[in-house]
């Protein structure tokens, strides 16, 4: 977390995906969305994930996942959010981790210039008719870089 003036203005976590990886994700996501919308999108059928949660690249073997970054639009461009991707970066490498993963959604210029100018690159895209009628994006990409 980032503050200014005791305002926290940006976020972003990183994570090992062996412990907290995309299963965890697909079980937590649901609760919150259906208590934030209808949450239709999140529903699917018996032992299998929601079918929105389809474009979600799964980890990259051997890379500390990088999720959850947001910024206070007054607060974008201020190069915070560099900072802290950098400080979990580290953090990663700390770890013992040779790679960083993000997802951003396809079409996500910003971000993903952003990602560039740190190193990372676009290795794949999920693209899915479904996502995008409800997300509003035509799928996920997925970014990579060395620690």
């Amino acid at each position: 977390m980032a503050e200014v003036d005791g305002l926290t203005v940006a976020g972003l976590g990183g994570y090992d995906p062996a412990v907290l990886g995309n299963s965890a994700l697909w079980q937590a996501l649901p609760d919150v969305v259906s208590k934030l919308r209808s949450g239709a999108a999140f529903q699917s059928g018996a032992n299998e994930p929601p079918k929105i949660l389809s474009c979600i690249p799964d980890p990259v073997e051997g890379a500390w996942v990088i999720d959850s970054i947001a910024a206070f639009q007054q607060f974008r461009r201020k190069g915070i959010v560099s900072k802290l991707l950098e400080e979990i970066i580290e953090k990663g490498r700390q770890q013992g981790f040779k790679l960083a993963q993000i997802n951003i959604y396809i079409g996500n210029i910003a971000a993903q210039r952003l990602y560039e100018k740190h190193g990372f690159r676009i290795i794949d895209e999920i693209r899915d008719s479904y996502f995008e009628s409800q997300i509003g994006s035509p799928g996920m990409a997925c970014m990579v870089r060395n620690v």
